[in-house]
């Protein structure tokens, strides 16, 4: 991915989406080489996403299905320096309007761990 101007801005524009993918390189927090390809969004509003409808946007939103898609996107955020938010189902959570530079995750996985 490159870099905008310097001072931590993506040159992807909000609302664009890109494809995570570590093809057959194995990254730190991946248990085995992976082909996938995940889709994250840039600035993506979360008013839409958890029950009191509030919230300005995301930096970053991904929605990973598998434990392996979650671990990718983990990996991502520490490659990025970027917090992880993890959202869930949106449930008793109050998001400030003007947003926040994050990577959220609203995984449905029941159960995951990373080691």
């Amino acid at each position: 991915m490159t870099r905008g101007s310097g001072k931590g801005e993506s040159s992807i524009s909000p609302g664009h989406l890109f494809l995570l993918s570590f093809g057959h390189k194995k990254h730190p927090l991946q248990k085995k080489e992976s082909s996938l390809a995940m889709k994250i969004a840039r600035q993506v509003p979360l008013h839409d996403k958890n029950w009191f409808r509030t919230g300005g946007a995301a930096a970053w939103y991904a929605e990973p299905q598998t434990p392996q898609e979650f671990a990718d996107a983990i990996a991502f955020a520490h490659t990025e320096k970027l917090p992880i938010f993890p959202l869930g189902q949106g449930a008793n959570i109050l998001i400030a309007d003007t947003g926040f530079t994050v990577i959220c995750l609203s995984a449905t996985i029941l159960r995951c761990s990373v080691s």
